[in-house]
């Protein structure tokens, strides 16, 4: 597919640990100049622990930007020199205090590709065993065990609306059935 935009100019407006934020000057398709925000993050790992019985584990955490406790599945951020794999099972001992002896890729997802650059790499994790979570000092996290079903009529319902959990959630529903 031909490209229809034209960099003309990049400059980095804002930058944390996890975010940088670039305004282009860009042309489409020739006509006149305009602004472009791109927000990019780290890639992160999105994980499904999902027991012999069907059970999940979902994390509350209370979001700043909503103002409001969230459930959604162990997620977080691919560290410097880590592999999504390695992530992926940190991530899942770090918020659950579970390990797993089976791993499956989902695959990879981006989030609002128009305007925010960022990959989430999706696992499931089977063949559970529990351990003692490790406490990080920025986070402040509760843990809901519940069966997948319930977990698919909580995306249903609107009750969970965190885009990379509905998402992961459903897939694996999907491929439970095939």
């Amino acid at each position: 597919m031909l490209n229809p935009w034209k960099t003309i100019s990049r400059k980095k407006v804002y930058k944390n640990r996890y975010l940088t934020v670039y305004e282009d000057q860009v042309q489409f398709l020739g006509h006149k100049k305009l602004k472009y925000a791109i927000a990019q993050r780290s890639d992160f790992v999105l994980v499904v622990p999902l027991d012999h019985d069907k059970t999940t584990c979902l994390v509350g955490e209370y979001r700043y930007t909503y103002r409001k406790k969230s459930w959604a599945l162990p997620s977080g951020y691919i560290e410097d020199g880590e592999t999504p794999l390695q992530a992926a099972k940190r991530e899942l001992e770090e918020e659950t205090g579970m390990k797993a002896k089976e791993w499956v890729s989902l695959g990879m997802i981006q989030l609002a590709a128009s305007v925010y650059k960022a990959r989430g790499y999706l696992f499931l994790a089977s063949n559970l065993n529990e351990t003692t979570p490790k406490d990080d000092p920025l986070e402040v996290i509760e843990t809901k065990k519940l069966s997948l079903k319930s977990a698919v009529n909580m995306v249903m319902a609107g009750k969970l609306d965190q885009l990379a959990t509905c998402f992961s959630l459903l897939k694996v529903a999907k491929l439970l059935e095939s």
